[in-house]
């Protein structure tokens, strides 16, 4: 992160494009947004507002006062990140051509063009580690409540052997093959070699 340089003058460093990032926060009844920049910090600096307008008005005040006291007093002013690289959409891979082949007939038997069957594959894969987690405290937090509902019942014991509530580094998500019939995530890797 850079900092201040003494050469420049306050007008250069209130008018840095920072980028302003807006949340929604909600607390039991009461819902607002709040409008900051990363770089200023998310609660150092930071607009607060009934509507992402208001959030958005009241962080341009806030960051001009929050600037122009760091100037002031000779502290650092973070200035803003430089703009992370472009994506069209669009890349070009080079792959062997049994999995050329092999994707190309799953693409078949899904019904659907090659370029959006590997982005369905993509897609799902790259999503997975994100939503596992999030996957195995929902199914833990389930499973407590039917317990206690249900004094005596535990969960089956297939999914003690598939270690889902246990590892979630070993969980096997299911889906569905060409066949209809669930395969496991490992049982599709196989299939893919």
């Amino acid at each position: 992160m850079s900092t201040r340089k003494t050469k420049h003058n306050l007008a250069y460093f209130l008018n840095l494009p920072y980028e302003i990032i807006i949340e929604p926060q909600k607390e039991e009844d009461e819902k607002w947004y709040i409008a900051y920049a990363k770089e200023l910090g998310k609660y150092a600096c930071y607009g607060k507002g009934d509507t992402p307008e208001e959030a958005l008005k009241n962080f341009k005040e806030e960051k001009n006062a929050f600037i122009t006291y760091l100037y002031e007093n000779g502290k650092t002013i973070p200035l803003p990140e430089e703009k992370k690289e472009e994506f069209s959409g669009i890349f070009t891979i080079r792959i062997p051509r049994h999995l050329h082949v092999l994707l190309h007939e799953q693409a078949q038997r899904e019904g659907v063009s090659l370029n959006a069957w590997i982005n369905h594959l993509l897609s799902f894969h790259a999503g997975l580690k994100k939503g596992e987690n999030r996957i195995v405290n929902k199914l833990k937090t389930l499973i407590t409540k039917l317990e206690a509902m249900l004094p005596g019942y535990s969960y089956p014991v297939k999914y003690k052997e598939r270690n889902m509530l246990t590892q979630h580094t070993k969980i096997n998500i299911p889906h569905y093959s060409h066949q209809n019939k669930i395969t496991t995530k490992n049982q599709y890797y196989e299939n893919l070699s």
